[in-house]
């Protein structure tokens, strides 16, 4: 069952005319079925939410699969 691996994660920031604000770039692999990146707020950086976010991502991405994922 292939696994989950975070490749990078890479702070960017974007500017606003009010200032800026900051999100997050994080790339995975699954296996060796999968690489992509989700994109995740600063206020919702954490590990469960970095979590949810990719594991809704493989979900989506691999519904047509119909395999069990594991995040």
């Amino acid at each position: 069952m292939p696994v989950v691996e975070i490749v990078s994660i890479r702070p960017i920031r974007i500017k606003k005319k009010d200032g800026a604000i900051i999100v997050y770039r994080i790339c995975y692999r699954y296996g060796d079925i999968l690489t992509a990146c989700v994109w995740i707020d600063e206020d919702k950086f954490s590990p469960e939410n970095i979590r949810k976010m990719i594991k809704a991502d493989l979900e989506t991405r691999l519904k047509e699969v119909g395999g069990k994922i594991e995040v």
